[in-house]
């Protein structure tokens, strides 16, 4: 939408127009070759900024769901009324309700401990927790096997992708000088490979050295190497498999061949990345097996200490917390429904049935029914003259002829860039009766910024302003005279306020010209 913004000066054809209804009711000319002249009078001066915005609802409010969900409902359509807390949109909550039964299930789990924990530990729970125990050091101790053997199938598998599948394209891949078997345009990338296969030697071997007499209990140090050397053997697989695939047949290479290559290539690939996956699920499974170990020696602990108060209170708390829990649930639920928060008519609905909706998307946008406002922005130049109060003159382009009284209600503090250009917007409200109005019409607004009565004014036409200052010409003893002047308001209606340099009945010559 263009906006624009200026002081109200009469057009030339309305200055044609005003001196000459000026010239017709008021003076006459002599034989032709006297100049007209104008009076100094005194009459009503207003001061106007003209703007062209935009009919808005009075409030309008756009709807969105805070988190990222399906959609499962859709309860109303576009141009409906809607009231105040009546269903719109709801999101599926399939999931959010397996969540808010498990947390009700929690709570009554957390309810019963803190009963027990009143109630004192028997010797049979005790004997349980002992169990608990024993079984958490078995399984770590298995776990910490497993990830022996995930090390050890890292090792077969790394060995396997670089001595098996990558060697057969060097000539003395294990020395300390290998050449590929084949040209590689890519310099840098040939040299990486050689450099990589050099290094991968030095892993491999250091990799290879304590697998004989790995056990759990010095599996530690062996981790961090077997990672290592794995993800370097992936950057090595990859620039591999950029130059096996840019190769073409040959009469020395068939496409069978390169095929096979391509094959054995993606199957190390494959194996390495299985193996890094192996080892790193491995490793988490050793610490959760730790932690679930501790948890249960501190639970013995407790048992066997008895409860103390302030175990007692902690319980209690986690009840408290168990129970919030159930609420948050219970909070999701109302945040998964969108529900009208005013009476009106919606005016859009963004998604379908089925479709995912975004965190934060406009889901439902609803407008409030009969009362409207206009937005409209004011150049930087005026916005000092512009104030909440200033009365407002408004034509909408849908009515035309019709003339609609309105005030400005707020004035942004902000500024507005508009094509790099600063603004300042304004609403303005409407007073008094209106037509049925629609959000996004648009509308031809006139703020009244200042207004003077009973003041000597003259026609713009004649105040004459150069670089000199201001005047108007005036006939004292038969000679044109420029008499220096003081302005004030200039009006809406080519009128200009005379504050000094003239008296109410002066007469002026109508001298039309501006130089300045």
């Amino acid at each position: 939408m263009a906006v624009y913004s200026k002081k109200v000066l009469i057009s030339l054809a309305g200055i044609g127009l005003l001196a000459g209804g000026i010239l017709g009711t008021l003076f006459a000319k002599k034989g032709g070759d006297q100049a007209s002249l104008v009076a100094v009078s005194r009459s009503s001066v207003s001061e106007v900024v003209t703007l062209t915005g935009q009919v808005k609802a009075l409030e309008e409010v756009e709807l969105a769901f805070e988190k990222t969900g399906k959609v499962a409902a859709i309860r109303t359509v576009v141009g409906k009324r809607v009231a105040a807390g009546e269903e719109l949109v709801r999101q599926d909550s399939e999931e959010t309700y397996a969540g808010f039964l498990e947390a009700k299930a929690s709570l009554k789990a957390a309810e019963a401990k803190f009963s027990e924990l009143r109630r004192g530990t028997r010797l049979e729970e005790i004997a349980v927790e002992e169990v608990k125990v024993r079984n958490g050091e078995t399984a770590l101790q298995d776990s910490k096997q497993a990830l022996v053997e995930s090390v050890r199938d890292a090792y077969s598998k790394a060995d396997d992708a670089v001595r098996n599948k990558a060697d057969q394209f060097f000539s003395n891949p294990r020395s300390a000088n290998p050449e590929l078997n084949f040209f590689v345009y890519n310099p840098e990338l040939k040299n990486s490979l050689i450099n990589g296969r050099v290094i991968l030697e030095k892993k491999l071997s250091d990799f290879e050295a304590p697998l004989p007499t790995l056990t759990v209990s010095n599996i530690t140090s062996m981790i961090f190497l077997s990672k290592e050397t794995l993800s370097l053997i992936g950057f090595f697989l990859n620039d591999l498999s950029r130059v096996v695939n840019a190769l073409s047949p040959s009469p020395t290479v068939s496409q069978n061949t390169i095929d096979g290559w391509k094959a054995d290539i993606a199957a190390a690939r494959t194996n390495v990345g299985t193996a890094s996956s192996n080892l790193l699920s491995a490793e988490s499974a050793v610490r959760g097996e730790e932690s679930a170990l501790t948890l249960a020696k501190q639970q013995l602990a407790l048992s066997l200490a008895g409860s103390s108060p302030e175990e007692i209170a902690a319980e209690e708390a986690a009840v408290e917390q168990a129970s919030a829990k159930v609420f948050n649930y219970e909070v999701q639920f109302a945040k998964m429904t969108i529900r009208a928060p005013l009476a009106g008519v919606v005016t859009k609905i963004g998604p379908h049935v089925g479709e995912i909706t975004p965190a934060g998307e406009i889901v439902v946008t609803i407008m409030s029914e009969g009362a409207y406002e206009i937005e409209a922005n004011v150049p930087e130049v005026d916005i000092g003259r512009v104030k909440v109060g200033d009365i407002v003159s408004i034509t909408i382009d849908a009515y035309s002829g019709e003339i609609f009284g309105g005030v400005v209600a707020l004035v942004d503090p902000a500024e507005t860039i508009i094509d790099g250009v600063v603004n300042f917007k304004v609403t303005i409200r409407f007073i008094g009766e209106t037509r049925p109005m629609k959000s996004g019409l648009t509308a031809n607004v006139q703020i009244k910024t200042a207004e003077k009565q009973n003041v000597l004014t003259l026609p713009d036409v004649a105040i004459i302003e150069n670089d000199e200052g201001t005047f108007v010409k005036q006939i004292i003893n038969g000679k044109e005279v420029e008499v220096p002047v003081t302005l004030g308001l200039r009006g809406a209606e080519g009128k200009v306020e005379i504050t000094a340099g003239l008296k109410e009945g002066d007469q002026v010559l109508l001298v039309g010209l501006k130089t300045k």
